[in-house]
């Protein structure tokens, strides 16, 4: 319950600063929203993945790129994930939601 309720909150304060920087209330800016910032975050936690694999490799001879490449893929699957879950119960929010036009 505590979850929906954080999450409730979070959806409504996005919605407050999307209408305010696009000067209305649509399930159209919200969803654009959606498209142009929260999936941008996930490429960027997919690229800084990456960037440790890469240089978890470079440094395995020293045994420094163990941890890097632990790290690297522990990034790619739980942040993406968490992110592309959250993007789809916010979908789900602006799909539901009356007071948008």
């Amino acid at each position: 319950m505590k979850t929906d309720y954080c999450l409730m909150s979070e959806y409504r304060d996005m919605v407050e600063k999307v209408s305010a920087v696009y000067g209305e209330k649509s399930k159209a800016c919200i969803n654009n929203y959606i498209d142009s910032t929260l999936i941008e975050e996930v490429r960027k936690w997919k690229v800084i993945s990456a960037l440790f694999l890469f240089f978890g490799i470079l440094l395995l001879p020293i045994l420094l790129g163990l941890p890097l490449i632990l790290g690297g893929i522990t990034l790619y699957i739980l942040i993406p994930k968490k992110m592309e879950s959250l993007i789809e119960q916010y979908r789900v929010l602006v799909k539901n939601d009356n007071t948008l036009k």
